[in-house]
C-alpha cells in the first residue's frame, strides 16, 4: 500500500571518494552488496599495518557480514569494538552512526556523526598545503545528519544540515543526486511539494536511474492526483530496479488509484515475492483482488496479514467483512473484538486507503480520526478529503464539510471523488438536479467509481426516477455483489415501486453484509408485513429493537 518514501544514508571512502548510499529502512542483498563495496574501498587505507589496525580491520569486516545478514546488535558491537582500538578513524565512526540509525537510535547515531565531523576538521587542518580535501567526506556527513533530522520530524533542523552538505561539495556542478533526494524528502515536510518535485527531477537528470528519486517522486506525484505521471515515473523505477519490493508496491498503488486491479494485484504480488509478509502491501493486494471479484483468494490474504499485523484496525475490519460475508459471524466478530490498536503505517495513500476500509465496515468514527491524520500529513489529497467529507455528512456534521470540499474541488475541478463529494454535499441540500450532475461529471472522468454510480442512483431515487434508479442500483451490483450501500437503497427503491417482496430480499442482503444495523431489521419488518408476512415481520422487529437496547 505504497507512497513508501525512504529515508536516505549515503556511504564514503574516506579520501572523500563517494560510494553508493545505503538504504536504511531495510535490510536486504542489494544493501549487503553496497557495504561490501564501501568497505572494499575503506580498507584500503594508507594506514600503518599493526597488530591492533589488523584486529579492527577484522573487526571491520566482521560488522559489515552482520549488517549484510542484519543482525544490527551484531554489527553495532563489532563497530564499538573496532572503535575502541581505532577511535580516531572517522570511517569506522561513520559505519557505526550509519547502523545505530538503522536501528533507531537517532540521538547516538547523530552524536557519533558529529563525532565524525571534528575528526575530518582535524584531518583537513593537517593536510592544508597538502592538495587534500575532506570536504565531500564532511558533506556526506551532513547529508545523513539531514537524513536523521528528517526521520524525527525536525525539518527546520534537517535543511540547515542539507545545505551544508551542499555548500561544503568541492564543485557545485558535481553534487550528487542523493543530495537532492534528501533536500526533497525535506521540503516534502515541510510542505513544499512543487519544490520536493524539482529537487527529485533534478536528482534525475543527475543519475537517471536513481531509485529513491523515482519512488520519491512516483510516491508525490500519486499523493497530489497525478497518477498518470507517477504511473510513468514507478514504471521507469521498476525498470532501474527490478528487485525493489517498495518500488512495485507503489506502482500497485498507482495502477490501483487508476481503477485497474489485474495489474496492481500483479505489482503487490511482486512486491510480495521480494517482500513477504509486508501487511501493507498484503492489505492493498487483498483489495485489489476483492475489486476483481476474487473473494476467497481475497480472504486468504487478510487472513495472512492479520496474523503478521494483529493490532492494524483496518486489516482486521476488512477481514471481519469478509468472514461475515461467508457465514463465520462469529469468527468475524472474535477478530473485531481483539482488535484496539491503531494502523501500524505512516503512508499517507495506504492510511487512505485503510479509512476507505473502516468507512465501509461502518467504522466511521475511525475512518475520520485516520483521514484527518492524512490531511494532517498530506492536505492538498483529493482523494482523503472527498472521504473527509462523505464522512462528516455521514456523521451529520455535513455543514462544516461544505467550504473545505468546495475549495478542494476549486483547486481540482477534474478529481472524480471530489465531484462525488460535492454531489453528495448538494444532495444533503437538497439540490437534486446539480448534485446529479456533479456525479455524472464524477462518472464521465472516473467510470469504474462505483460509490459515484450508486450515489448518482441515490439522486435519480430522490427524485422519484424510481425505474432508472433501480436499474442502476442492479449495475452496481453486478460489478460489486457485496455493496452495501446499493443493496439498502436497491430495497427503499424497491419498497417505494410496491414490489415488497423484491424490497424485503435486497434487506435481507443488506443485513448479512451489517448484520447489527437496527434500521436495516425494522426496514425489512417493515416490507416483510407489507409483502404478507407477519411472522417473519415480528422477528424482523423484535431483533431491531434488541439491537438498540443493546447499543444503548
Amino acid at each position: 500500500m505504497t507512497y513508501p518514501t525512504r529515508t536516505m544514508l549515503c556511504c564514503f571512502a574516506i579520501d572523500g571518494e563517494p560510494m553508493p548510499e545505503a538504504r536504511p529502512r531495510r535490510i536486504s542483498l542489494s544493501l549487503s552488496f553496497l557495504l561490501s563495496t564501501f568497505f572494499g574501498i575503506a580498507l584500503t587505507l594508507a594506514i600503518p599495518v599493526t597488530a591492533q589496525n589488523s584486529e579492527a580491520s577484522r573487526l571491520v569486516q566482521s560488522a559489515a557480514q552482520k549488517y549484510r545478514a542484519g543482525d544490527l546488535d551484531g554489527a553495532i558491537a563489532a563497530y564499538r569494538q573496532a572503535t575502541a582500538l581505532l577511535p580516531n578513524d572517522p570511517n569506522i565512526l561513520f559505519a557505526l552512526a550509519q547502523a545505530l540509525g538503522d536501528q533507531g537510535a537517532t540521538q547516538e547515531a547523530a552524536t557519533n556523526y558529529q563525532k565524525t565531523l571534528q575528526l575530518y576538521d582535524q584531518l583537513q587542518a593537517r593536510a592544508t598545503g597538502a592538495g587534500i580535501s575532506y570536504k565531500p567526506g564532511m558533506a556526506m556527513v551532513w547529508n545523513n545528519l539531514a537524513v536523521l533530522y528528517c526521520r524525527d520530524k525536525h525539518y527546520d533542523d534537517a535543511r540547515s544540515a542539507i545545505e551544508r552538505a551542499f555548500g561544503l561539495w568541492p564543485n557545485p556542478n558535481s553534487v550528487p543526486a542523493r543530495f537532492f533526494v534528501t533536500r526533497g524528502m525535506i521540503q516534502e515536510g515541510l510542505k513544499q511539494p512543487q519544490d520536493a518535485v524539482h529537487s527529485y527531477q533534478t536528482a534525475l537528470q543527475k543519475d537517471p536511474r536513481n531509485a529513491d528519486a523515482l519512488l520519491d517522486l512516483g510516491s508525490l506525484l500519486l499523493t497530489y492526483a497525478q497518477a498518470d505521471d507517477a504511473l510513468r515515473v514507478l514504471q521507469r523505477g521498476t525498470t532501474a530496479a527490478p528487485d525493489d519490493p517498495e518500488m512495485f508496491a507503489a506502482l500497485g498503488n498507482v495502477l490501483a488509484r487508476k481503477g485497474n486491479w489485474p495489474e496492481a494485484a500483479n505489482a503487490y504480488n511482486k512486491s510480495l515475492s521480494l517482500r513477504p509478509d509486508h501487511p501493507e502491501t498484503m492489505f492493498n493486494l487483498a483489495t485489489a483482488l476483492q475489486h476483481q471479484g476474487k473473494s476467497a483468494e481475497s480472504l486468504e490474504v487478510l487472513r495472512r496479514a492479520q496474523q503478521i499485523a494483529p493490532g492494524d484496525a483496518a486489516i482486521s475490519a476488512s477481514l471481519a467483512a469478509a468472514l461475515a460475508s461467508t457465514g463465520k459471524k462469529n469468527e468475524a466478530s472474535t477478530v473485531l473484538t481483539s482488535t484496539t490498536a491503531q494502523p501500524l503505517t505512516d503512508d499517507p495513500w495506504t492510511s487512505y486507503t485503510r479509512a476507505s476500509a473502516l468507512a465501509d465496515q461502518g467504522q466511521k468514527a475511525e475512518a475520520l480520526a485516520l483521514v484527518n491524520d492524512v490531511l494532517h500529513a498530506k492536505p492538498d489529497f483529493s482523494e482523503a478529503t472527498a472521504l473527509w467529507g462523505s464522512l462528516m455528512l455521514e456523521m451529520n456534521r455535513g455543514r462544516e464539510a461544505v467550504k473545505p470540499v468546495a475549495d478542494a474541488l476549486a483547486a481540482h475541478p477534474d478529481n472524480a471523488e471530489l465531484l462525488n463529494a460535492s454531489g453528495l454535499v448538494q444532495m444533503a441540500e437538497m439540490q437534486l438536479s446539480q448534485a446529479e450532475a456533479s456525479f455524472c461529471k464524477a462518472l464521465t472522468l472516473k467510470p469504474a467509481l462505483l460509490d459515484a454510480r450508486v450515489n448518482h442512483a441515490i439522486a435519480l431515487l430522490l427524485q422519484h426516477r424510481r425505474t432508472s434508479a433501480i436499474a442502476e442500483f442492479r449495475e452496481v451490483l453486478k460489478a460489486d455483489p457485496r455493496n452495501l450501500k446499493a443493496h439498502s437503497n436497491l430495497a427503499a427503491a424497491l419498497f417505494e415501486s410496491s414490489q415488497y417482496v423484491q424490497a424485503s430480499e435486497e434487506y435481507s442482503r443488506a443485513i448479512e453484509l451489517s448484520p447489527d444495523d437496527a434500521d436495516l431489521r425494522e426496514n425489512l419488518g417493515t416490507a416483510l408485513q407489507k409483502a404478507g408476512r407477519p411472522d417473519e415481520s415480528k422477528k424482523a422487529f423484535a431483533e431491531a429493537k434488541r439491537l438498540r437496547c443493546a447499543s444503548q
